[in-house]
Parts: structure tokens; C-alpha cells; sequence
């Protein structure tokens, strides 16, 4: 195997050799500065001989020609593979920079991939317009257009009590929705009408709650509340209060009392009509057995005298 720098003689070598010149101050071999080798000519060889020195690998018997070669081997590159034994040298770059743990080494900022956080972005824009539409609709109501707030209050679907209040009447409540944190919550209770048995009507009482209970207004409707309606029947004539007091005792018992109902609230507050007189309730109401409820009017009466 020949060697860049080497040099082989054939046996017809004469015996008057060159003096090998140095190139460029130095020796023969290979020269750094041009990537080359130069091999040494026969004289040099031969002086080298005289002087008893032998180059590396030499064999001295010999006087052949020496050979050179002027190529340089390939700059070897690493193969990657991969577990399967296929080449993976299509990913790796030798133009970028290899990171290394070496301590000082300066690496390559990190880019922002925008892609993969675009949700969150597209998210955080709709939160923030969001806030801002209503900050600005609050702002407007309450400093603008005053008006525009009360527009918005309005009650809940008001909801009848289970039992009469008392004849013809019955209580309704709700809760009273949108009112602003700072708004006056007795003033837009007060102020706000409710649809309740086909007329608008505001609240005649208003409870607040507070922040978690709400604004709760309440309503005694006296009309198309038919459920409600009791009556009397059967008036019955208990002869005079006593003698010479004028007064005629005169009787009946209410009808349409409900379950639940207090009979002697529905009692005291049932009109009655009887002998050409109207009376909007008895003058006392009494408690009979078997749990019923009795009218009783007192009414004047000469024949009583």
C-alpha cells in the first residue's frame, strides 16, 4: 500500500540523484497551505541513503521511481440511521448550529409558534370584546339614557298563592330580574308593572332580598279571581236580639270555602244581599259543628221595639 509521502526505487535507478529543494521553506510532505503532498526525488532519496538515514516504510534495497498522489481523501460525513438500518442523513443540517452543554456557548432563540396558541388568541379577543360591549352598554344605560335601564327591568311570571287571601282576592309574588348593582332597588321595585289577570299593575309591597335573594315585589289581586268567590245561602231569621232592642237576628251559613282556606277571613269579608239590603260583610261570623261557618247580621226592625 503506497502512502502520500512515501517513495519506491526500481532497480534501475542511476546512481546520481536530485537534491529534493524544500518547498516554501519546509520539507517534503503534505503542505497545509495548499492541501497537497510532494514526494521527494530521486537525488533527495539517495542523499538520504548516503547519509544513513531511511524514510519511514522504506525498503532499502529498492530503487524504483517513487509515486505521489495530489487528492485528497473524501470529507467524511456521518451516516445516521435509525433503529430499522434506514438513512436518516435528510435531517441533519450541517449549516446550523449544533447545541452543545458546553458552558459560554450562545444558542438560538426559541421562535414563537403563533400557530399552535391561535385558539387561545381567538379566545382572548371574543372574552375581551365581550367585556368591553357590556362595561360600554352599562355605562351607557346608567349615565346616558337613564331610561333605557328601566326598559330592561322587568318581573318574573307572578305566581298566585295556593290558597284564597280572602274573598275574591288572592296574593301573587315574583322576583324582579336586571337590576344594576348600583341601581335603587326599592324605586325600580316600586316602578315596574307586572301582567297579572290581563291588567298592568305595580306591586303593592317590595322586599329586599339582598344580593343573592333578589328584589321580590307582591300583589293583592282582587279581580277575575273567581276561585275565591264564597257566598251565603239560606238566610234564616232568628227572631229579635231581645225584647225591645230593635234588632232582628238574621243568619247564614258561607259557601265555596276551599281546604286550606281560613273560613272565617273568606266569612268576614263575603258580601251578602238579603230583604232589599246590601251588606259587604256580616256583622260577626261563628263556628258551628261539624265545622262549618256561619254569617250573622243584625239588622233594625221596628216589630223589635
Amino acid at each position: 500500500m503506497l502512502l502520500p509521502g512515501s517513495y519506491c526505487s526500481s532497480p534501475t535507478a542511476g546512481a546520481h540523484d536530485e537534491q529534493l529543494s524544500p518547498k516554501n521553506g519546509g520539507f517534503a510532505g503534505y503542505s497545509a497551505a495548499d492541501e497537497s503532498w510532494d514526494a521527494p526525488s530521486e537525488r533527495s532519496f539517495a542523499s538520504g541513503l548516503r547519509g544513513g538515514s531511511t524514510p519511514s516504510g522504506h525498503n532499502a534495497a529498492s530503487g524504483s521511481q517513487g509515486i505521489r498522489s495530489n487528492t485528497l481523501p473524501p470529507r467524511y460525513t456521518p451516516e445516521l440511521m435509525d433503529g430499522y438500518g434506514t438513512s436518516q442523513s435528510h435531517l441533519f443540517n450541517r449549516d446550523e448550529p449544533i447545541l452543545t452543554p458546553h458552558i459560554g456557548q450562545t444558542k438560538r432563540p426559541r421562535k414563537l409558534d403563533l400557530g399552535s396558541n391561535r385558539r387561545w388568541y381567538i379566545f382572548m379577543f371574543i372574552l375581551g370584546g365581550l367585556v368591553v360591549w357590556f362595561i360600554q352598554d352599562i355605562w351607557a344605560m346608567s349615565i346616558l339614557n337613564p331610561s333605557a335601564m328601566e326598559a330592561r327591568l322587568k318581573w318574573q311570571d307572578p305566581q298566585p298563592d295556593q290558597h284564597c287571601l280572602r274573598f275574591g282576592t288572592r296574593r301573587y309574588t315574583a322576583k324582579l330580574e336586571n337590576v344594576p348593582q348600583d341601581y335603587n332597588r326599592m324605586k325600580a321595585c316600586h316602578g315596574t308593572k307586572a301582567w297579572i289577570n290581563g291588567r298592568w299593575v305595580t306591586p303593592a309591597q317590595c322586599d329586599d332580598g339582598g344580593t343573592w335573594d333578589g328584589v321580590h315585589g307582591t300583589w293583592f289581586v282582587d279581580w277575575e279571581e273567581g276561585p275565591c268567590h264564597s257566598y251565603f245561602e239560606d238566610f234564616k231569621d232568628k227572631g229579635c236580639t231581645a225584647e225591645g232592642s230593635g234588632k232582628r237576628r238574621i243568619e247564614s251559613q258561607i259557601r265555596n270555602i276551599r281546604s286550606g282556606d281560613d273560613g272565617f277571613v273568606m266569612c268576614a269579608s263575603t258580601p251578602a244581599d238579603f230583604h232589599g239590603l246590601h251588606f259587604d260583610a256580616p256583622h260577626s261570623c261563628a263556628s258551628r259543628p261539624v265545622a262549618e261557618i256561619w254569617g250573622l247580621w243584625f239588622i233594625d226592625d221596628g216589630a223589635c221595639a
